[in-house]
């Protein structure tokens, strides 16, 4: 008998290997404890459990993630938005069609959102990042203590990055926009373009610096702030 944690259970003969699946789906996102209990034929009883966490929901209703660097992605919601907390992976990839994603102490090699109705922000620390958001700004913190390479896209929103001015980084920018302004305030850095709708700077002396980090942000309808 498996006991899906959510008042569903299934039960049977079931010999060899193969599959059990939840007889419906889970309704609501969250964490549920699945208990596989077996019988013998003489009636003696073995139990073993284990936690899922469930996301492909469709009710709105936000997901909260909390240090669960074994289920990092891909996550999908089709009404509704995640919040990651605490957590330590090497690739998180979150998709939701109607909400947005907030990052709080979040470390990744590689993290890929896409939202189509939602903003991301928060405190993120990765190496390759993707966001793009269709209906919402971006507001991120990166601590900077990596390389990397930040490719940030919206088509309707701000976007607001806090970075590092430690004189051991240097940013490597590609900024536009059609409709808004932009605003740099890093230290040091020399522009081969800068006019009000887009703007390609790099710190000067990029290619002594520890931790060198490309910035590639574009908004068409919002403006840009990147700085400290």
């Amino acid at each position: 008998e498996v006991d899906w944690g959510d008042g569903n259970t299934s039960s049977g003969a079931w010999g060899g290997a193969g599959n059990v699946n939840h007889p419906g789906g889970y309704v609501l996102p969250g964490h549920y404890q699945i208990t596989l209990t077996v019988w013998d034929q003489l009636g003696a009883a073995s139990q073993e459990s284990a936690t899922h966490i469930a996301l492909d929901c469709a009710s709105g209703v936000p997901v909260e993630v909390l240090g669960a660097c074994g289920a990092s992605g891909p996550f999908h919601s089709s009404n509704g938005g995640f919040t990651l907390a605490d957590m330590s992976c090497g690739r998180i990839e979150l998709s939701t069609s109607n909400g947005g994603v907030t990052f709080n102490d979040v470390t990744g090699d590689t993290v890929l959102v896409d939202t189509s109705n939602g903003g991301v922000r928060g405190d993120l620390d990765a190496t390759d990042v993707n966001v793009d958001t269709s209906n919402g700004g971006i507001k991120l913190t990166f601590p900077s203590t990596r390389s990397g390479r930040y490719v940030l896209d919206t088509s309707n929103g701000v976007i607001n990055l806090d970075l590092s001015a430690s004189s051991e980084v240097g940013y490597d920018l590609k900024l536009s926009t059609s409709n808004g302004g932009l605003s740099v305030s890093l230290p040091d850095m020399v522009y081969s373009l800068n006019r009000d709708t887009r703007k390609e700077a790099n710190t000067e002396s990029l290619s002594g610096k520890d931790v060198k980090i490309t910035i590639d942000a574009g908004t068409r309808n919002g403006g840009k702030d990147i700085g400290v």
